[in-house]
């Protein structure tokens, strides 16, 4: 961003003068004086000369610096009305006046009774010199040094105090009830006060501040003499500044006769330009959002009566106790609860001739749209093994078909993630044979003695919807299963729940409860894992849906 300053001048507007960097002389002597006025008569730093002021002792000096707050640096005489009186002003300055900014130079004829070392070490000083080694050139050199320090000095103070001045500013311009209007003339109000937070600058009187919009230019703000007819007549000696977002510009503030500023109070200003541009795109954002509000409200009555019909969808198509009950050899339970209305996650149990098909699911986000992509996947997943396709490879290559076209016309890059766990049994003894296929979550293996194997199933597929063609990625697995020995599936709605203190459930400890309660039923086993859940959850909330079905092979 570019401060822009437009340089037409008018007779009735002076040119700006640079205010001048302010000396302190203190000497006993007035040769001294004389000398050091000469000497420096011609002196310039950064386009600005010198005002000097002088005093014959330590006390006509404390009177000069309780005036004139700003003076930049002083050349301080140790013996004058006393043998140390320039050391007892050094420290008045420093530790009364509590001025770090001003540059101290002790200027002594008498350096031997006042080391160096001895000096710097005990007082606050920047600089000492022998009176005998001040030549013109090296008395130049000095005050050059001195006062470039205090530059830096003073803009990093000057930053210090314009970042609090915008932080605590920041506090007016995000009130959650502000309107444009009010900010107009807060934002206007407040660049006055910044500029002149520097002492390089002097207060100015007038400005304006302008906004772009689609009728054109429209004056919103104005103070001192400017009037909405100046915008036309380009009043001269004006600085502008941009209002410009991370889009574009939206607006200037206009100030007559701005002083100049140094690069960092450009930045600072600059700083605070964006600030004031952005607290007015989120009021014209609010105000337009409060006006939508109303069309919301009966809007949202209306989409609050499709979520409920589409969670009443989702629950009438998970199967039910009775259906779970009627399993033969196999102890089922189920639980699913969403996050929201409409949830993501999926899970069907499906008995097809001599299988049972267990099939768990997770689409990406949740909501109405994942709740119908997860619908969809119900759907497909039945039609598909009703039209007697049963070579999983096959199955699931279909199935991803499907749901990608599906998602294409939908147009909102959801996914899932989905396993299939086929239980079919094997002989008269209880003996099952489980063929696992489809990438999801871990499938947790849990033998009769509670020991438990994680199946990682990064290997066995790859999510549905992603890309158009997933045969290259499947590779089934096939365990055995014997009496007592069972399968828990889950969600990571489980093991990425967190509790207060922003810590995940995690899966280990999802495994040591199975474990713990692997002797009870699968029902039991559900709702021990479940509560345990809720109660490491506590009172924080819940992100993501909840999902977890446990089979377990009869004795």
């Amino acid at each position: 961003m570019k401060l822009v300053r437009n340089k037409k001048k008018s007779k009735h507007t002076e040119e700006i003068q640079f205010p001048p960097w302010k000396i302190l002389l203190v000497d006993d002597e007035p040769d001294i004086h004389a000398m050091t006025r000469l000497a420096l008569s011609q002196f310039e730093f950064a386009g600005k000369k010198l005002q000097i002021f002088q005093a014959m002792s330590g006390i006509e000096a404390r009177e000069i610096l309780a005036a004139e707050s700003d003076i930049a640096v002083a050349l301080i005489d140790v013996v004058m009305e006393s043998d140390d009186a320039g050391l007892n002003l050094v420290e008045f300055i420093r530790q009364e006046l509590k001025n770090s900014l001003i540059r101290l130079i002790i200027r002594t004829g008498q350096a031997g009774n006042f080391p160096e070392t001895t000096v710097v070490e005990r007082y606050d000083i920047n600089d000492f010199k022998d009176k005998t080694e001040l030549t013109s050139d090296k008395l130049y050199t000095t005050i050059r040094l001195a006062l470039k320090s205090y530059q830096d000095l003073n803009t990093l103070n000057t930053n210090r105090k314009g970042l609090q001045f915008i932080l605590d500013l920041a506090k007016d311009l995000y009130q959650p009830n502000q309107s444009t209007k009010s900010l107009y003339d807060l934002i206007l109000s407040h660049i006055f006060q910044l500029y002149q937070l520097s002492e390089n600058n002097r207060a100015i009187n007038s400005g304006m501040l302008i906004i772009s919009t689609d009728d054109g230019v429209e004056v919103k703000a104005t103070r001192g003499r400017f009037t909405k007819e100046d915008i036309a007549n380009h009043p001269a000696n004006v600085t502008q500044i941009p209002l410009e977002t991370s889009e574009k510009i939206i607006g200037f503030i206009y100030l007559e006769n701005a002083p100049h500023s140094f690069q960092a109070e450009k930045e600072l200003i600059s700083i605070m330009a964006k600030e004031c541009a952005i607290a007015l795109q989120l009021a014209a954002t609010r105000e337009k959002i409060s006006a939508l509000n109303k069309r919301l409200k009966a809007e949202n009555v209306r989409m609050s009566s499709e979520l409920d019909v589409a969670h009443k969808l989702q629950q009438m198509v998970l199967p039910s106790e009775a259906e779970l009950r009627e399993i033969a050899g196999l102890d089922v339970a189920a639980f699913m609860e969403p996050t929201e209305e409409v949830g993501g996650d999926y899970y069907d149990i499906i008995q097809y001739k001599e299988h049972i098909i267990f099939c768990i699911g997770d689409v990406t986000g949740h909501g109405l749209e994942s709740g119908v992509l997860m619908l969809m996947v119900q759907a497909a997943v039945r039609s598909l093994l009703d039209s007697g396709l049963t070579d999983y490879n096959h199955f699931l290559n279909s199935l991803n078909r499907t749901i990608y076209h599906n998602v294409q016309r939908m147009n909102n890059g959801k996914f899932i993630t989905l396993s299939l766990v086929d239980y079919q049994p094997q002989s008269s003894q209880g003996h099952g044979l489980l063929r696992l296929i489809g990438q999801h979550e871990e499938v947790l293996l849990v033998r009769q003695n509670g020991k438990l194997e994680r199946l990682n199933t990064l290997d066995l597929g790859f999510p549905i919807g992603m890309v158009p063609d997933i045969s290259t990625f499947m590779s089934p697995k096939e365990l055995e299963l014997r009496p007592s020995d069972g399968v828990v599936l889950y969600t990571d709605g489980i093991t990425e729940a967190i509790n207060p203190d922003q810590v995940e459930y995690g899966i280990e400890r999802l495994c040591e409860v199975i474990t713990r309660n692997w002797h009870l039923s699968a029902l039991e086993i559900q709702q021990a894992v479940i509560a345990d859940v809720k109660q490491y959850i506590g009172a924080e909330k819940v992100y993501d849906d909840i999902t977890l079905v446990v089979f377990k092979q009869k004795p």
